[in-house]
């Protein structure tokens, strides 16, 4: 399934809403064009949906609760992805207009993480 049916899913099913839906294809044009991020079905998908559902629990006033921590310091040892992925956290809440919780920062970086190294090899 690619990335736009599968936004079209979300929202065809009410997961997401239509700003949302907006948002999100604003975010994969950015990623995609301006920072040059290799984005496929198979390695975006979880990403772009965890910002789907990120977004809209920012709308009911919720967060996510944070990742375990000796799960997240595994993703700092990779200074150079880890970087990268801090970056285009920064580059989505300018986007948003948001500033993203550190629970909602992790898991956004082990989304990012599976874009940078889709095999896991680092």
């Amino acid at each position: 399934m690619r990335l736009m049916d599968r936004f079209n899913v979300l929202r065809s099913g009410g997961v997401i809403d239509r700003d949302t839906y907006e948002q999100l294809i604003r975010i994969l044009d950015k990623l995609e064009i301006h920072r040059d991020l290799p984005i496929s079905d198979e390695n975006g998908s979880g990403l772009m949906v965890y910002l789907g559902l990120m977004l809209m629990r920012f709308k009911r006033n919720e967060v996510s609760a944070p990742m375990a921590s000796e799960l997240f310091e595994e993703f700092k040892v990779h200074k150079s992805y880890y970087s990268i992925a801090l970056e285009v956290i920064e580059e989505i809440e300018a986007m948003i207009d948001l500033h993203i919780p550190e629970s909602e920062r992790q898991y956004l970086v082990a989304n990012i993480f599976t874009i940078l190294d889709p095999d896991g090899k680092k």
